[in-house]
């Protein structure tokens, strides 16, 4: 298994540039400095606007072509405030927990972070007085993985909008039923042939109000009500669509699909979520 530690060092380092850059306004005055286990700065570097951070690599798990990596984050905050420091670690942690758009050495990686937690107040360091920040998060590191990384779809019954599926998991499966009944002569041996084929993908999804998850709504709701009143089956339905799905190696597939089951639960303390699933 490589060491993948510099690689996620990178990879965090990016992400905190990234925030810090967005607002340049705000975070202007501020800088950070990132290391591994433990941080020796000389009394000449020391600033008191200067975000210290330390990045804990904890006993990992290694599985066959996937690294389970856990670590801790620990920042000691500018110095005499706590904004700074806090506000970058939170918006650190909501925005790329999850995340599954960096690489290492075209290994794919996801990360999953815990928010920031002050653990300790008013603690003299150097010429001030500084917080310290603790935060948990989880590297999974895999090799040549090709997932599912993008989907959309595009009823094609109504105006044609595309819309993005934010789905929590995905399932598909490809069924071809055989046909081996074929006649032959005496002497020769019967092969077998397609004769039905068929791909089913299924998502599972929080059921947000969003333009997707309302078009799933208005499918089921409104085609069930105007069925039950006129007491027919619709021939007239909105259930086509063409599907984009876009995998992790960069190949895109586009295929029309019908949507044959919506179902969704609720329960309290819970967000609902739904399961739409589509076939070709």
């Amino acid at each position: 298994m490589k060491d993948y530690t510099n690689g996620v060092l990178d990879i965090i380092r990016r992400e905190l540039e990234a925030i810090m850059g967005a607002d340049v306004n705000y975070y202007k005055q501020f800088n950070f400095v990132l290391s591994n286990e433990q941080q020796f700065v000389e009394k000449e570097e020391r600033n008191y606007n200067t975000i210290y951070i330390v990045v804990k690599f904890l006993q990992g798990t290694p599985f066959y072509g996937q690294l389970l990596l856990p670590i801790t984050i620990t920042a000691v905050g500018e110095a005499n405030d706590i904004e700074a420091c806090q506000r970058l670690l939170s918006e650190f942690a909501n925005q790329y927990n999850l995340n599954d758009q960096e690489t290492i050495e075209n290994a794919l990686t996801k990360q999953i972070y815990s928010t920031p937690q002050v653990i300790s107040n008013f603690s003299e360091v150097y010429e001030g007085f500084r917080s310290l920040f603790y935060m948990t998060g989880t590297i999974l590191v895999g090799e040549n993985n090709n997932p599912i990384v993008g989907a959309t779809v595009t009823n094609i019954n109504n105006d044609g909008t595309e819309y993005e599926i934010e789905f929590l998991s995905a399932h598909w499966s490809f069924d071809n039923q055989i046909d081996s009944q074929a006649f032959t002569g005496t002497h020769n041996r019967t092969k077998s042939e397609a004769k039905i084929y068929s791909l089913t993908i299924s998502f599972v999804l929080y059921l947000k109000n969003d333009d997707f998850c309302n078009s799933i709504l208005r499918t089921a709701f409104r085609n069930l009500i105007a069925s039950g009143q006129n007491n027919q089956i619709i021939r007239n339905n909105n259930f086509k669509y063409i599907m984009n799905i876009t995998m992790a190696n960069g190949d895109k597939y586009q295929n029309p699909f019908v949507l044959v089951n919506a179902s969704g639960q609720q329960n309290i303390g819970e967000f609902p979520a739904f399961t739409a699933t589509f076939t070709c």
